[in-house]
């Protein structure tokens, strides 16, 4: 069963995900927390973020982009309920879609 994780960033960084794919780093807001790429579960709860604290992360100017991964064969460790915390790089050739948006 193939799963898909929603990875959210800067509009900036599409062209390097695009060349090396996504490396495990940890959130610069969160000192604690696991050097991961982290993705949401659905649409629903990336929603959900940038409805309600994503957004504190950025300036009000800041464009996104939205990357659907293929995930499948990656094991994931606990971490909020909704979002998948994967230890490992995913190369570029796991990106399933990608789009912009504005919020």
């Amino acid at each position: 069963m193939r799963i898909i994780g929603y990875h959210i960033t800067p509009r900036r960084n599409i062209n390097k995900i695009l060349s090396k794919g996504f490396i495990a780093k940890r959130p610069r807001d969160m000192k604690s927390d696991a050097k991961a790429v982290y993705c949401f579960y659905s649409m629903d709860d990336l929603n959900n973020a940038l409805n309600n604290w994503y957004l504190d992360r950025y300036s009000e100017n800041t464009e996104f982009a939205v990357f659907e991964i293929d995930i499948s064969e990656y094991s994931t460790i606990e971490g909020a309920e909704y979002e998948h915390v994967i230890l490992n790089d995913i190369p570029a050739n796991k990106i399933v879609d990608y789009y912009t948006i504005s919020v």
